[in-house]
């Protein structure tokens, strides 16, 4: 097949792709959509029945699929993955109709945060009210399904913030006491690990637990701290009640960004700062998938202001310094 401009591989899969889906698709409808995730970009083609005004459904990358064909990937190749991604895909789920999504009484008890890079993320945050933490912002979100296999939500956007008739106080106050409200997961590194590897879902909140942590009764000083799932935990450091909780286990903690899942608590006494800023740094650089990036940052949470401020900003370190004070006792 000829070399095709991008614009043209759209439009010719556009034109194509039922060839490769099955029957029930052939009065669905099909648009095209710029898609702009937390540090992604791309444009993506959606097949949907249009009996389905409020549902999720599968968006299929047309810049990756782009990229396949501009190296070699045949045409026919192409769309027969692309329609195998939508058949394969769960059926949609409806949701909820469009005057709940406008509704803030149903918004409210679904809201829930993310924490992202600020800088990186600076025009995916022109349009989104958010609260920004020292080098990060919290950005809100709306669940609308939830389920075992996971968990579908909304963006919140000015313009639906507006809608609801809130301020961007209201919307953060009442997403934080939601997610102080959702199952945590609080548990030492090294168990956590064990939990992974045996390829166990269950979580340990430490934090239930009426005993101190003692923690020199572990090997390792660090501890994870994320939601039930796993899935955008880290938010859950930029809370404050939750954080409260955490020093009056350990006292005075550093903040470690692991990923915009998790991130790692360990008390100040147990660990060299500039030692820390380079284990992050270094993790960042050679172990971290791009798109769970936060921060090369080093975060100190301060009970008595109540506020999460950078303690090292990870520009520069001294990998040496200290060693024998490292992550490992």
């Amino acid at each position: 097949m000829p070399e095709l401009s991008y614009e043209a591989f759209k439009d010719y899969v556009k034109d194509h792709i039922k060839e490769f889906l099955s029957a029930e698709y052939e009065n669905h409808d099909m648009k095209f959509e710029s898609i702009s995730k937390v540090g992604i970009q791309y444009d993506a083609l959606i097949i949907r029945d249009p009996s389905e005004t409020m549902s999720v459904t599968p968006l299929l990358n047309l810049t990756e699929a782009y990229e396949q064909f501009q190296n070699g990937k045949d045409m026919d190749y192409i769309l027969d993955s692309l329609a195998d991604i939508r058949m394969n895909a769960s059926e949609p789920h409806v949701m909820a109709n469009k005057n709940d999504l406008l509704s803030w009484e149903f918004a409210k008890t679904r809201l829930t945060t993310r924490l992202i890079n600020s800088d990186i993320n600076k025009d995916y945050l022109m349009n989104k009210p958010h609260e920004n933490v020292a080098d990060l912002s919290v950005v809100y979100q709306m669940i609308i399904h939830e389920d075992r296999d996971g968990v579908s939500s909304v963006v919140v956007t000015d313009d639906l913030m507006n809608t609801w008739g809130v301020d961007k106080k209201t919307l953060h106050d009442v997403a934080m006491q939601n997610i102080s409200e959702r199952p945590i997961s609080f548990m030492n590194i090294q168990d956590a690990a064990l939990a992974a590897i045996m390829n166990e879902n269950s979580k340990t909140n430490l934090l239930e637990d009426v005993e101190p942590i003692v923690v020199s009764d572990y090997l390792s000083p660090l501890f994870v701290l994320s939601n039930e799932r796993g899935n955008f935990g880290a938010a859950l450091a930029a809370n404050s009640s939750i954080m409260d909780k955490i020093t009056d286990k350990l006292g005075p903690v550093y903040v470690l960004p692991s990923s915009v899942n998790e991130v790692l608590i360990v008390p100040k006494s147990e660990c060299d700062l500039n030692f820390l800023a380079a284990t992050v740094a270094d993790v960042n650089k050679e172990v971290l998938d791009s798109k769970e990036f936060l921060s090369n940052s080093v975060y100190a949470y301060d009970k008595n202001s109540k506020t999460l401020a950078i303690a090292h900003d990870g520009i520069e370190h001294d990998k040496t310094q200290n060693k024998d004070r490292g992550l490992e006792r």
